[in-house]
């Protein structure tokens, strides 16, 4: 079995060449669009904090372009990783990351090493975070992000082979 170093260090290496983007979020003059641009910019990776996407009601994750959650994905991962009772993030991940299915925004923009590193993300807390996932009622959602970052990674990956 993995340790969470290991699977921090897969997602670290995948996402590292990630530039910071111009804009997180759609220029549309949504005031709310625009209050979460703000906040991410004035974040990193290193700076992001729980307190910043942990409400469900008022997460800029959910307006997020995918240059910007790719941007942020390596602090995303520690914080699924974390076994905070108050906080959920393998779960309001799972939904940012399968919405759409197969057309997701954020799995069309990721390359195959990050879809292999975003795939054994949710593996790994499948497996080792079995009865957090169980008691908190995640097991379909990470099982659909599994499925779906695990199809994608391995027919990426066997269109580049050809």
């Amino acid at each position: 079995m993995n340790t969470d170093e290991a699977i921090l260090k897969v997602v670290d290496d995948a996402f590292a060449c990630v530039q910071r983007p111009i804009h997180f979020t759609v220029e549309d003059g949504d005031p709310e669009c625009m209050d979460h641009d703000q906040l991410l910019h004035s974040r990193t990776p290193d700076t992001l904090t729980e307190e910043d996407i942990g409400n469900p009601c008022y997460n800029p994750l959910t307006e997020c372009l995918p240059g910007g959650l790719a941007y942020f994905f390596p602090a995303l991962a520690r914080f699924a990783l974390n076994d905070h009772q108050d906080f959920e993030p393998p779960f309001l991940l799972s939904l940012r990351l399968t919405s759409h299915g197969i057309a997701n925004d954020f799995l069309e923009y990721c390359s195959a090493s990050q879809r292999i590193a975003v795939h054994s993300l949710f593996r790994h807390i499948h497996e080792s975070r079995a009865e957090l996932v169980a008691e908190r009622a995640w097991d379909e959602e990470i099982n659909e992000c599994i499925s779906l970052w695990g199809q994608s990674a391995r027919s990426q990956d066997a269109s580049l082979s050809l």
